[in-house]
């Protein structure tokens, strides 16, 4: 946000081969500019002349250089104004709505704007700096898929014109920057009700701020507030001006709180700036609502105009590899990205093992292993594939491999209660099932597997317990005909006493 040296100034260590030059201080400020030449020429490439950059092993920067900074980031997220600094070993002059002039011989902490006493000084740097200012122009687009995935992580696309003026000054907003910082350690501490009350704090006074809204929205989801949160992704998606990434996310959010209707206009509405995105979640909309043929057209739609995304190129894989056919499967996945997710990467080398082509099956198993966070993720992915294709014994295998590895992952056990259910192995499921919901209880599938199996088991009581929980917990995305059976099915427990 800002361009003091507090912000600025990182001391750089270089450690030389042999330790040549051991103990050396170099007390000049030198700029990022400078690290790639010097780097380059000490591994021994040539680097070309007459860019700003200097070696500095080799080259004494001139006395007069200053080095440039700029910050839009304040613009662009905040709608505050952005700001350009030109550094000079005694001067150090900050652009900005309420420009700063600092003599950081005499004042190093820069606590003293010397400005008004340092016209001449002050007029000089100016001058100077706008031979280096250029406008700025609007964001590069990146690829749909990355942009969705930046935007569910909160980097969302900025929303500010790049011509916009009259912005305040980030110094006048230094008392919105607390709430924005402790809101943010409350979210990451998953103290949600307290980030919520600081993001509402910060908003209230400055309403423009898309990436706020975002983390608000994300708060209020984890602690239950649906109507709050919609209202605040809705804001989201007014502050990106119908930014595709940002609008598909919302839209999925959508059909998580089961409001299909509202999803199908957002996606609709972004149908021609992200045909990709667009398709892969009219096909989740299609399978939420309960049609599955049109969820398969939409994506095999996808898959012959080349937009379909790796989720929709595996969904299908893994439907031609279930028919017996991997050679369609592997045609699918080698239209994929030229680096695969790890899911994808199991998937191509089960269906290279299926082909007859068991030695790269093996070779891309082991690169799916290199591309997972950890072993328990790979494992737990590999059962996923093994089950989805009912290779039950082995995707048992693989489940166990991943709560090995991690007994704390939910979800793997959960998975292994299934793969232990079609193996005949109905205790074992119950208890898989028992220890997911021990470590999630808002594993609704669990609770509704417990239910099931308990009620045909005679264990009514488990099963009134257990599907309880299932109704209590279960998304909006719950197919309606589970929730009507476990409704009927616990109405009759409950008759029967």
């Amino acid at each position: 946000v800002f361009l003091y040296r507090s912000t600025l100034h990182v001391p750089m260590l270089v450690k030389r081969p042999g330790g040549g030059g051991a103990g050396t201080r170099i007390a000049r400020t030198v700029g990022l500019v400078d690290v790639a030449p010097t780097l380059a020429r000490a591994a021994g490439l040539d680097w070309p002349a007459g860019g700003d950059g200097r070696d500095l092993f080799e080259e004494e920067p001139p006395a007069d250089r200053a080095l440039y900074a700029e910050t839009y980031y304040p613009r662009l997220h905040f709608g505050w104004s952005d700001l350009q600094a030109l550094i000079e070993p005694r001067w150090y002059l900050v652009r900005a709505p309420e420009p700063e002039l600092f003599d950081v011989v005499a004042d190093p902490g820069q606590q003293t704007n010397v400005l008004r006493a340092q016209r001449r000084e002050f007029a000089r740097l100016s001058s100077r700096l706008d031979t280096l200012v250029k406008p700025l122009a609007a964001p590069h687009e990146v690829d749909a898929e990355t942009a969705k995935n930046l935007a569910a992580l909160g980097y969302l696309s900025a929303s500010r014109s790049v011509t916009e003026i009259d912005l305040p000054d980030p110094k006048s907003q230094r008392h919105l920057l607390a709430g924005i910082e402790e809101g943010l350690a409350d979210y990451w501490a998953e103290r949600y009700e307290a980030a919520a009350a600081k993001f509402r704090g910060v908003l209230a006074e400055n309403p423009g701020m898309s990436d706020l809204w975002a983390y608000l929205a994300r708060a209020l989801d984890r602690l239950g507030r649906t109507g709050e949160s919609v209202a605040a992704w809705e804001r989201v998606l007014e502050l990106s001006g119908g930014n595709a990434s940002v609008a598909l996310l919302v839209a999925e959010r959508y059909v998580e709180l089961g409001n299909l209707d509202r999803a199908e206009q957002i996606v609709a509405s972004v149908e021609a700036a992200d045909p990709a995105g667009a398709l892969d979640l009219a096909a989740q909309i299609a399978l939420a609502r309960g049609r599955g043929s049109e969820a398969e057209a939409l994506m095999r739609r996808a898959a012959a105009e080349g937009v379909a995304s790796e989720v929709v190129l595996r969904r299908l894989a893994l439907d031609a590899l279930g028919r017996g056919r991997p050679a369609d499967a592997l045609a699918l996945l080698d239209r994929g990205a030229d680096e695969l997710e790890a899911p994808s990467r199991i998937l191509k080398s089960l269906a290279l093992a299926d082909a007859g082509r068991a030695t790269e099956g093996e070779a891309e198993l082991e690169r799916a292993r290199r591309a997972s966070e950890s072993g328990a993720e790979f494992f737990e992915n590999l059962g996923a594939a093994l089950l989805a294709l009912e290779r039950f014994d082995r995707a048992r295998a693989a489940f166990g491999e991943a709560v090995r590895l991690d007994p704390k992952a939910a979800s793997a056990w959960n998975s292994l209660g299934v793969a232990l259910l079609r193996l005949q192995d109905a205790r074992g499921a119950v208890g898989a099932w028992q220890r997911s919901v021990e470590l999630d209880p808002s594993q609704a599938d669990a609770w509704f597997n417990i239910g099931l199996v308990a009620s045909a088991a005679g264990d009514a009581p488990l099963a009134r317990r257990a599907l309880a929980r299932f109704l209590a917990v279960a998304p909006a995305t719950t197919p309606e005909a589970d929730r009507r059976r476990a409704e009927g099915l616990l109405r009759r427990l409950e008759t029967a006493g």
